[in-house]
């Protein structure tokens, strides 16, 4: 069986995506926060391969109603800016109330407005644009947590600075 097989597999119900199982003991739990189901989805199969434990929010009140129900679990935040109901703004203040310690990846697929300056500003954050590559996710995401490189779990992960270019060919 596939891992993407597995994943659908042990996947909890809920309409956002649910906890999915995690291949290491340990690893640090991640809050992932977007109304698009595609990026919660994608977002959640790459960390969980990766060794993470993931839930999901599809905006900010469901992500402040699981942060609730589970205090202290989460080590870090991935979390979208422009949400319906309650946008990252008011969903980080509702979460650092809540942790001022948790570490918080925002992302938008806008250059950074005002909304999300006054995020970013803050100690523990970092930004990134959609669309991203999932190797830069998991950078920014172990620096954000402190916990440097972790091992690779899929080729995915080469941040675009690595990716060899060809360059100085001509048609």
């Amino acid at each position: 069986m596939s891992a993407m097989g597995w994943l659908q597999l042990h996947r909890a119900p809920g309409d956002s995506g649910g906890i999915v199982t995690p291949s290491r003991d340990g690893a640090p739990w991640i809050l992932v926060v977007d109304d698009e189901l595609v990026v919660r989805d994608l977002l959640q199969r790459f960390l969980v391969l990766e060794g993470y434990k993931v839930m999901c929010a599809g905006d900010g009140i469901e992500a402040l109603d699981i942060a609730n129900r589970h205090p202290g679990m989460f080590q870090g935040v991935i979390l979208d800016v422009l949400m319906p109901r309650m946008d990252g703004r008011e969903a980080f203040h509702g979460l650092r109330k809540l942790d001022p310690n948790v570490a918080v990846l925002v992302m938008s697929g806008f250059a950074p407005g005002e909304r999300a300056a006054e995020i970013i500003g803050q100690p523990g954050t970092s930004f990134i644009g959609k669309p991203f590559v999932l190797g830069d996710v998991l950078l920014k995401l172990e620096g954000l947590l402190g916990t440097g490189a972790r091992p690779r779990a899929t080729w995915l992960t080469e941040p675009t600075s690595s990716v060899p270019r060809l360059e100085g060919l001509t048609d």
